[in-house]
């Protein structure tokens, strides 16, 4: 499973099997978020490091949408 925030995260603590991100945001403001996972029989991601990569460059691509021009 993966998790990737567009606000900055402050803390992420382990309690027992759970990992907890904290944030902060304004009040009434909206917390964007996007989460996935990979099931290694699948045969599409099968490493934690593919499944690594494939969050960094998901993260990347979020920060840089694509941007079409109709001239």
């Amino acid at each position: 499973m993966g998790c990737i925030f567009l606000q900055p995260i402050g803390d992420i603590k382990i309690t027992g099997a759970h990992y907890l991100a904290s944030l902060k945001t304004a009040s009434q403001s909206p917390i964007v978020y996007y989460t996935g996972a990979a099931w290694d029989k699948a045969k599409i991601i099968t490493s934690a490091s593919a499944w690594f990569n494939y969050l960094n460059t998901v993260q990347k691509q979020l920060q840089n949408p694509l941007k079409i021009a109709v001239l």
